[in-house]
This record gives C-alpha cells, structure tokens and sequence, in this order.
C-alpha cells in the first residue's frame, strides 16, 4: 500500500498522466466500467461531511471523503482498494489531487 501527500502528487502527478488517466475515466465511462454514484453528504452541525465514490469494474473502487467547515483549507482523504482482494492499495492525504483531477 502507499499513501501519498501533497507533495509526493505534486512531484509525481503530471499534467501529461492527468490527461490521459482523465482519458480513459472517460473511455471507461462510456463502456459501462466505470461508477460514479452520487455523492453522499453528512451533515455535521457547521459542515458537512461529503462522500464521493466509484469504482472501476475489475480493478478497483474506493472513495474520497472531504468537508465543508469553516477551517482553511481543511484536508481530503483518498482511498483506493483492490477489486478482488479488498485490500487497500494507496491512500492520498491533502488537497493537491482536487485542482489536478478538475481543474478550476
């Protein structure tokens, strides 16, 4: 398993992998593959607590979780696990992946 930070997707991450994983997201998407239900939030007095998550049929599913506090700039949780064993296969902490999956 690895778990990656801010930095390590700062430095490994490129536009030109982006592109492409985005690519074929979108393949994938189109040929049934890959699920994107709709998010689920939780609300939590000031916040909420929101739930994205998707999976792509064989390979993998997992989900996002971040939250709508007043806090700056709060911080996001990525999970991927393996489609046949359920094990955990990386995990992402911070924000960076946001602004690279869609950016602004």
């Amino acid at each position: 398993m690895k778990v990656l930070t801010d930095a390590d997707i700062r430095d490994r991450l490129t536009a030109a992998d982006a592109v492409e994983w985005t690519r074929e997201a979108i393949l994938a998407a189109h040929t049934g593959r890959l699920h994107t239900p709709p998010r689920v939030h939780a609300e939590l007095g000031d916040g909420n607590l929101i739930f994205t998550t998707g999976a792509l049929t064989g390979e993998w599913y997992g989900y996002r979780s971040y939250d709508t506090f007043p806090t700056d700039p709060g911080g996001q949780l990525v999970v991927v696990h393996d489609w046949h064993t359920g094990a955990v296969r990386g995990v992402a902490v911070g924000n960076e992946l946001g602004p690279r999956r869609a950016p602004s």
